[in-house]
């Protein structure tokens, strides 16, 4: 079992590591899965902090024939060690998200 999945029972848990500018812009992504080449594709922001989860998209369930596990796909971000290209943008930032400096300042005078 590869370190970024975890099985119990039959559901099964794959954690996608997904650069920061991946997530914002779209990313397909090629995971083995039960033997076989699967394909994550996003074509742009999610909410990483919730799950994915795909119904009957895990393993069978011992027993009971046409039964499947859940499969649950988690997000790991990972932000890049080089900031300078986000803190180039930090004024559209700032208007996107509808933030001022004015509001920051506040902050730190407490």
């Amino acid at each position: 079992i590869p370190p970024n999945m975890q099985v119990q029972d039959a559901n099964v848990t794959i954690t996608l590591d997904v650069k920061l500018e991946e997530l914002l812009c779209g990313y397909a992504k090629t995971v083995s899965l039960y033997g076989r080449d699967t394909v994550f594709i996003s074509r742009g922001y999610y909410n990483p902090q919730k799950s994915i989860t795909v119904k009957n998209g895990g393993l069978p369930v011992f027993k009971k024939d046409g039964h499947f596990g859940t499969l649950t796909v988690k997000t790991n971000i990972i932000y890049p060690e080089d900031t300078s290209k986000i803190n180039k943008y930090h004024d559209v930032y700032n208007k996107l998200f509808k933030r001022s400096d004015e509001t920051l300042a506040q902050f730190e005078k407490s």
